[in-house]
């Protein structure tokens, strides 16, 4: 990016994250031979990509280690629901 001129620094990043672990609902790192993986894709048809990206957000910081949880997607569906319901749907007061 430097060399096209689209940054004014060789290094656009000034400090490296590194991504928690996110263990399976049994407390251990997800692995298919412990058989505790989760496949997103299950969980967006059942609850929707943008459930699932919210979900991702609210565990926590991004350099945590942090379990899984699906039950807890359930939440993050109600609270998608009530602010597409509270944006879409403007109390009859303010309209007037």
């Amino acid at each position: 990016l430097f060399e096209a001129g689209l940054t004014k620094s060789k290094e656009p990043f000034q400090k490296l994250v590194h991504q928690g672990m996110i263990l399976g609902s049994d407390g251990e790192k997800m692995s298919k031979s412990r058989g505790n993986v989760v496949n997103p894709d299950d969980v967006v048809d059942e609850h929707g990509a943008d459930a699932l990206r919210m979900y991702e957000m609210f565990m926590g910081p991004l350099e945590a280690t942090k379990p899984w949880q699906t039950e807890q997607v359930a939440g993050v569906v109600r609270f998608r629901d009530k602010v597409h319901s509270v944006v879409s749907h403007p109390k009859i007061e303010e309209l007037a």
